[in-house]
């Protein structure tokens, strides 16, 4: 018996398709104090991060451990990465997870060629991509293409059925 046809999923292919665009901003010049005060009653897609940007341009992150940790009465330049794991939205996803994990971080800025800042790729998706990634190399190595449903069918029928 023939399956029914399944419907089309999205597939997400680089950086750009997981940025998380309402993320916290900050500038550099600014209370390590006042970022907090501004964080609070607010929603974001993703809180791992705080992007130091300068007329759009990212020119750093503090992470939230950082964030929370450093003395109120400090300056956000004292606390940012000021060379974050960064990648444009072009970059394939895995190599874009990759790129994370080398430099050990869950959270990947995104900027674009003028190093304007676009978004954050935040640890769950980072996550997923990851999960992604491994199935769909697993798959290639047992001969069929991830989530193919007469793939999957073809592996369970006996062989000269196949």
């Amino acid at each position: 018996m023939r399956q029914a046809p399944q419907p089309d999923r999205v597939v997400f292919e680089t950086a750009g398709d997981h940025v998380a665009a309402l993320v916290p901003t900050a500038s550099a010049g600014d209370l390590v104090s006042v970022v907090r005060r501004t964080l609070e009653g607010r929603r974001f897609e993703t809180l791992a991060a705080v992007a130091v940007t300068e007329n759009g341009r990212l020119e750093g992150i503090v992470r939230l451990p950082e964030l929370m940790a450093a003395p109120a009465d400090s300056l956000v330049r004292d606390v940012m990465d000021t060379s974050p794991a960064v990648v444009g939205p072009g970059v394939d996803q895995e190599v874009a997870a990759w790129h994370a994990v080398q430099r050990n971080e869950a959270t990947l800025a995104v900027v674009d060629e003028l190093h304007r800042f676009i978004g954050f790729v935040p640890p769950e998706r980072m996550l997923a991509v990851l999960l992604w990634e491994h199935e769909e190399d697993m798959a290639r190595l047992g001969g069929f293409m991830h989530a193919a449903a007469s793939a999957r069918q073809a592996s369970r029928e006996p062989v000269l059925a196949r």
